[in-house]
């Protein structure tokens, strides 16, 4: 994912779209999104009903440090803006 920044360095976050996933707490308490195949650190807040649900689709703003997660699918409808 370093190629955004070479390509725009004056851009501050980047949309992402993710694929299936969840939200977890490492042992500090600090808030994970994570995927099959890895995982990205959370900025903000989460919601108590968000957490450890199945996120079919998520989308946020990656900010090359962590990830401010806007929206996303669960299995009873859609989450956030």
């Amino acid at each position: 994912m370093t190629t955004p920044w070479l390509d725009e360095p004056w851009a501050v976050a980047w949309p992402v779209l993710l694929p299936a996933g969840r939200i977890g707490f490492d042992r500090s308490g600090a808030i994970w999104w994570r995927g099959s195949h890895g995982a990205l650190p959370l900025g903000g807040e989460v919601t108590g009903l968000a957490t450890g649900t199945e996120l079919t689709r998520s989308v946020g703003l990656w900010s090359g440090n962590r990830l401010d997660l806007l929206a996303a699918r669960t299995p009873w409808g859609r989450i956030g803006g």
